[in-house]
């Protein structure tokens, strides 16, 4: 009777293990795929120039800004945006701006950013910090990250069968 209870309790324990890996998978794995349909970008955050507030590692979701939503996109000073340099990403608050153009800082930083940001090198405003989830987001948006996902979840349908017989006694088990 012991050994039955140990079972079920086990069982329990994998199938309730199994279901927060599976959640877990859903929101690596489908919530950037939904967010990106609703018009944000997620950007992994490298530097410390915007410590405290966007710690290193963090990951930022920005509201993505289009060519067409440029001129209808409320900005003001204050807000923290997330623009291109070239090829560099960069996040960092708006100072000041004027009809063309805006003055940027990171708030570790005591000096503004050299030169303008147009409005031609915008990519979206802030929405949300996950704290110390960039490294995590940078690993599944990998092709090798995807595939540790997708075996994953094959290992936990696999595993369904063997949890599944904990739960019954010896004798009711069908020997293969």
């Amino acid at each position: 009777m012991k050994d039955i209870r140990k079972r079920k309790a086990l069982a329990s324990l994998l199938r309730a293990a199994g279901t927060m890996a599976l959640m877990v998978i859903f929101v690596l794995a489908v919530c950037p795929m939904i967010l990106k349909l609703a018009g944000y970008e997620m950007y992994h955050i490298v530097s410390n120039s915007m410590e405290p507030t966007i710690p290193t590692g963090s990951l930022i979701v920005a509201k993505r800004i289009t060519d067409t939503a440029k001129e209808a996109f409320v900005l003001k000073s204050g807000d923290i945006i997330v623009f291109h340099v070239g090829e560099r990403i960069i996040c960092h608050r708006i100072v000041s701006m004027d009809g063309t153009s805006m003055v940027t800082k990171g708030d570790a930083s005591e000096e503004n950013d050299p030169g303008s940001v147009y409005h031609t090198q915008l990519e979206g405003k802030l929405a949300w910090i996950l704290p110390g989830m960039g490294k995590t987001y940078e690993s599944v948006s990998t092709l090798s990250g995807r595939l540790m996902l997708l075996g994953a979840v094959f290992l936990l349908i696999a595993l369904k069968g063997p949890v599944g017989r904990l739960e019954r006694p010896r004798d009711e088990r069908k020997e293969i």
